[in-house]
């Protein structure tokens, strides 16, 4: 991992920790006993990486593990539509969104 890497990391987490720390780009100080589980950060911070490099693209989806990015349009040039998956009932579709 590059510093910039751990940098923009950094400044990830801090913007879901206001109010629980203060810091700069390097440094991380925690106000309060706080446990931190860095895993949904750093998912969402790889979807946006992802997105950045396909982003010339005329459309794109990135998913990771339900997590999703859809950029541009689908295959036809329509506006992309995701579709809800039952809980419990894994073939069946709940619920659209999109156009």
């Amino acid at each position: 991992m590059t510093s910039s890497f751990i940098g923009l990391l950094i400044v990830e987490c801090c913007q879901v920790l206001q109010g629980f720390y203060r810091g700069t780009r390097s440094h991380l100080v925690l106000l309060k006993p706080l446990v931190i589980d860095l895993g949904a950060v750093a998912k969402g911070f790889a979807i946006d990486l992802a997105a950045h490099e396909l982003k010339e693209f005329d459309g794109f989806l990135v998913n990771v593990g339900g997590d999703l990015y859809a950029g541009g349009t689908d295959e036809s040039g329509k506006p992309w539509r995701i579709g809800i998956q039952h809980p419990e009932q894994k073939e069946q579709i709940i619920e659209t969104i999109g156009n």
